[in-house]
């Protein structure tokens, strides 16, 4: 396989990292304003951060509704920035492949 430089490998394990702490805050946040269990904190947590927002859980106290507009706002900023990246490093690892091979 093909290796990734340093600067990219760093920009990949941190645009993760951000995703997974972000995944992890909201979660528990959600879990101890809304009384939620992990799993629906989680998958509101998602739900959000992905723009997604089924409308079948909602924030039901001041506290919890204000700290989803933050949320929100931080969330899907990061999400989308972490999710460029990532992309964009599947995408330079695959054009050196291709790459290598056409060398060949």
């Amino acid at each position: 396989l093909i290796e990734m430089d340093q600067k990219s490998k760093i920009q990949l394990l941190g645009a993760i990292g951000v995703l997974a702490f972000l995944m992890f805050a909201g979660t528990i946040a959600y879990h101890y304003l809304e009384k939620w269990t992990f799993i629906q904190s989680l998958y509101f947590t998602v739900a959000t951060m992905t723009t997604v927002g089924y409308g079948d859980l909602a924030p039901t106290t001041d506290v919890s509704r204000l700290f989803t507009v933050f949320f929100m706002i931080i969330g899907v900023a990061t999400s989308l920035t972490a999710l460029g990246i990532i992309g964009l490093s599947l995408i330079k690892k695959e054009d050196k492949i291709i790459t290598s091979r056409i060398k060949k």
